[in-house]
């Protein structure tokens, strides 16, 4: 497809996702606050970028890395060590199209779905991927607050228009494909121009921000933990 074909090109070259890195580094915290230390559990890290998400898990569980982008999953080989490369599999491709064999404790979609041609079959699809008492943990930020839709209005890099996921709409979706929410966390509320702060000083802005009960409110990005409606 055409719009997926853009989303490699884009993702292709690794900078244009891993030029800072504080972002990751918050996504990852929130990701373990989520599901805790997992033991003995599948995982499917779906648009893995260079696995940071996902990679704190490998040790003690196996981990399936999916992305759209044959340079992405190069750049997480990079960072999987030996002793820990019998828990990794790699994929290349779209996660509607890729054949992902067997179901997982957990899938993470983490900053996928604004770039995915469908939401709602991408829910789908996650469904049909998790074991009856697994997981989805999904990220995205609001398209109902302003600085999101500001975001969105200078976002030409892409070359492909983003999707608009807004807080009730998406719980709508969600909760038609079968999916329920059971824990969120609201953080992040960069202004604009703070884009050009050092690394280390976003990160530290960020986890301020993201540990401050009133503060984080506030914030224009969300992780939901999902499971499967009874």
């Amino acid at each position: 497809m055409e719009h997926e074909k853009k989303v490699r090109q884009f993702f292709d070259v690794p900078v244009n996702y891993l030029n800072q890195s504080f972002g990751i580094r918050i996504r990852a915290e929130l990701v373990r606050d989520m599901i805790g230390v997992p033991v003995g559990k599948s995982i499917l890290d779906v648009g893995c970028g260079n696995g940071a998400i996902s990679r704190q898990f490998i040790e003690r569980n196996k981990i399936t890395f999916l992305d759209i982008s044959p340079n992405m999953i190069e750049e997480t080989k990079r960072y999987i060590d030996d002793k820990n490369r019998s828990n990794a599999t790699f994929l290349v491709g779209s996660y509607n199209e890729t054949q992902i064999p067997g179901k997982f404790d957990y899938v993470l979609l983490i900053g996928v779905l604004a770039h995915v041609s469908s939401v709602p079959d991408c829910l789908r699809r996650t469904v049909s991927l998790i074991n009856d008492d697994g997981y989805a943990v999904i990220q995205f930020s609001d398209y109902n607050h302003w600085l999101v839709r500001r975001r969105i209005s200078k976002a030409t890099k892409y070359n492909y228009a983003l999707n608009r996921l807004a807080y009730n709409e998406l719980k709508a979706i969600i909760y038609a494909c079968g999916l329920e929410v059971v824990n969120e966390v609201r953080y992040s509320y960069l202004l604009p121009g703070m884009g050009r702060f050092p690394d280390w000083v976003l990160y530290k802005y960020s986890r301020l921000f993201l540990r401050s009960r009133f503060l984080s409110r506030h914030g224009t990005d969300l992780m939901w933990l999902l499971r499967k409606r009874a």
